[in-house]
């Protein structure tokens, strides 16, 4: 169940699954689903820094057209 929340809660954020968010913070996915369960503060930098490296991504994106 708890799975299916954090896998629900990413989406949201618009990741396309816990393995982007893992590619990206650089973190193992049971690492992240650890951190989700019992130390939220690791987890919310985690998705952060995956959130501001993907942004940096679609930025450099758009600046290549």
């Amino acid at each position: 169940m708890r799975d299916l929340v954090l896998s629900k809660f990413l989406k949201d954020l618009g990741f396309k699954s816990v393995s982007e968010v893992s590619m990206l913070s650089g973190e193992s996915r049971q690492t992240l689903d650890d951190w989700y369960k019992n130390d939220t503060r690791r987890f919310k930098n985690a998705v952060s820094g995956a959130i501001l490296k993907k942004q940096f991504e679609l930025t450099e994106k758009l600046n290549n057209l």
